[in-house]
């Protein structure tokens, strides 16, 4: 019994993906493998270290490393889309998303703002993009101008910006609702 360890899996929004369990060795190689369904459930492993990797048609393959060698651990499986499949999605929400910009942050109706297409994160309910004033290309090398950036998230089928008003550079203190990822992502990508 003091050889095993519990290791809890919660699955948010997995949809038709596969996830698996790989114990590794002490050099970090994936050993044996144990394959789990995706739903919430608790499994019994020998102690040690594990990487948990979830894969699918349509999402971003992604792995996570769990050391159970002296407690138990939780780990939550929530898979987000590929690049590929957010492209897609963008397509069908950017006019959604641009209404919503424009509705909440009226001055970038004005011609003197352009607003980047921007890119969707997680599994399609984040936005983020760039809105810098609208000049020359010429303009822009002689001069030093802002970046803006702000982010919206879908809920109930409703696009809302959050970080009102746009700021140069988004923190996670300041807003703690927007994911890590999300907001390292916006911050070092200009467009």
């Amino acid at each position: 019994m003091q050889s095993f360890r519990k290791l809890s899996l919660t699955f948010e929004n997995a949809g038709d993906t596969t996830t698996t369990v790989y114990h590794l060795t002490k050099s970090g190689k994936q050993d044996s493998e144990k394959q789990v369904a995706n739903k919430d459930q608790t499994i019994r492993l020998k102690k040690g270290k594990y990487r948990i990797t979830t894969k699918g048609e349509g999402y971003e393959e992604k792995s996570t490393e769990v050391d159970l060698s002296s407690n138990p651990a939780s780990i939550t499986v929530s898979p987000n889309f590929s690049q590929q499949r957010l492209a897609k999605m963008l397509t069908a929400e950017s006019l959604a998303i641009l209404l919503a910009i424009n509705t909440q942050i009226p001055e970038t109706l004005s011609a003197q703002y352009s607003i980047a297409p921007g890119r969707l994160y997680k599994q399609g309910e984040w936005y983020g993009t760039t809105i810098s004033p609208a000049v020359s290309a010429e303009e822009a090398r002689l001069n030093y101008f802002d970046t803006y950036r702000l982010i919206a998230k879908k809920t109930n089928n409703t696009w809302t910006v959050l970080t009102l008003p746009p700021e140069i550079i988004l923190s996670k203190p300041k807003y703690p609702e927007i994911p890590r990822e999300v907001l390292v992502d916006i911050n070092k990508n200009p467009n």
